[in-house]
């Protein structure tokens, strides 16, 4: 997401928002999400966010939970008392790996995989294997996979999923998009089900059936931070009911398939509630420091979030500002281990880009490939990327949001691919990435 490296007047603050909103990186079975007006309110209790330090300190102890969760709120199993392993990842190590195979991740939005011909998924497969990718990323809706309650349908949900275990591409489906039956009369699918409990129910009996078709990764919901894709959310008491969700979900997946690796939802560097506290747009460390005070880091394998790259090039770090920057990534995992010592929780970038609305192709694929050259010897993620994930480019073709077929950038969401979304033509980044992704990943430091 767009951050500024400084933020001055109150007006050119306003303007940053107003100008530079969260992009909508997926397409709502029901309709568009509407971002609302992040000032609209002025709120007390920010959470402070700790800076990078050379050991965690204890996680602090949970505060009361504020007035306002759902109804019938989930109740998942108390923590353990000792560190849980996180799992390992099951990719090539050292000489043996790509850079691709460990971290070339590639992210579609919902219309890119669910709404497509069979044809058309082996083609965009086809393609993620020519750019030398090991990952892919996509949504998996709970909306057509429990349409009714009780009632499973998963055949059509898993073809993307089924055409990437085909290629050797290791699948990371997003949970979430609430079905009507579980949430309120009117209310969009992306919000939180009316029991909560329902949701880690779901998520339960999707984790059994992905693990038997190859996946071993799966996302709790996606860029739940914001008010387009988590709804309600205007306070941390709906902080605390995606986190009553995630926790319930992960000990759910974790029953069904104890090795399944579980991420929390990837967050966006923009923060509805952070935002209407009087924060600035800055806000991805914050909702992350809020989950290690409340202990959602005990539960899960990872945080994910989504630094995009539009006016900055990878490593240029803004103290306190969440990028794909050395020290916005030590910072990141300093808030993990406060949540959850010992454990080493893994930090993954499941959304990025640079769109070309906002730059030359030269220049998206100049940051494309510092973005992914950054995990090899002497880059600036390398000494971290033990605890790192795969970066997701978003995305491998550009939407169509602005009509026309996407065969040209009307937009910034029509030009963050790497080819035109009728596949007409391949832009410089699609060659600088397949080039870097193709070199060897090395061995961790």
């Amino acid at each position: 997401m767009v951050v500024v490296a400084l933020v001055g007047l109150w007006a050119g603050v306003v303007a940053f928002v107003a100008t530079n909103r969260p992009p909508l990186t997926e397409l709502g079975a029901d309709a568009w999400s509407a971002l609302s007006d992040p000032w609209s309110a002025n709120q007390p209790d920010v959470v402070t966010v700790p800076s990078p330090r050379p050991s965690a300190p204890t996680r602090p102890p949970a505060q009361p939970t504020p007035p306002g969760r759902p109804a019938q709120p989930a109740q998942p199993a108390p923590a353990p008392a000792a560190p849980v392993p996180v799992p390992s990842t099951p990719t090539p190590s050292g000489s043996e790996a790509t850079l691709g195979q460990r971290f070339g991740g590639f992210s579609m939005p919902l219309e890119q995989v669910q709404f497509l011909s069979n044809a058309d998924i082996d083609r965009q497969a086809d393609l993620l294997v020519e750019l030398n990718g090991g990952w892919q990323r996509a949504d998996y809706m709970w909306s057509r996979t429990e349409p009714s309650r009780g009632v499973f349908t998963w055949d059509d949900q898993d073809r993307w999923i089924q055409a990437a275990v085909a290629r050797g591409i290791q699948p990371v489906p997003v949970l979430y998009y609430t079905p009507s039956w579980a949430r309120p009369a009117g209310s969009s699918d992306k919000h939180v089900p009316t029991d909560l409990s329902d949701y880690g129910t779901w998520v339960g009996e999707a984790c059994a059936h992905l693990w038997s078709i190859g996946v071993r990764h799966v996302e709790l919901w996606n860029e739940q931070n914001l008010s387009g894709f988590f709804q309600p959310l205007s306070s941390n008491a709906d902080r605390d009911a995606y986190i009553t969700m995630a926790e319930d979900a992960a000990t759910k997946c974790k029953a069904a398939t104890p090795d399944m690796f579980v991420l929390a939802g990837g967050l966006s560097t923009s923060d509805t509630v952070f935002q209407r506290h009087g924060g600035s747009p800055n806000g991805a460390f914050n909702t992350m420091a809020y989950y290690a005070d409340h202990g959602l880091y005990e539960y899960v394998d990872g945080q994910a979030w989504h630094p995009y790259l539009d006016d900055y090039e990878p490593g240029q770090d803004v103290d306190g500002w969440p990028r794909w920057a050395p020290g916005a990534i030590a910072q990141a995992l300093a808030i993990l281990d406060s949540g959850a010592p010992g454990r080493n929780l893994q930090l993954w970038n499941t959304e990025s880009s640079a769109p070309r609305s906002a730059m030359s192709a030269e220049e998206q694929a100049q940051r494309a490939q510092l973005a992914y050259e950054s995990f090899l010897p002497g880059g600036f993620a390398y000494p971290y990327r033990a605890r790192l994930g795969p970066f997701f480019w978003f995305s491998l073709r550009n939407r169509s949001i602005n009509g026309g077929g996407g065969s040209s950038d009307r937009s910034r969401e029509d030009s963050l691919g790497l080819v035109t979304a009728d596949w007409s033509v391949r832009f410089p980044a699609f060659d600088a990435i397949q080039a870097t992704l193709a070199r060897p990943a090395a061995n961790d430091p």
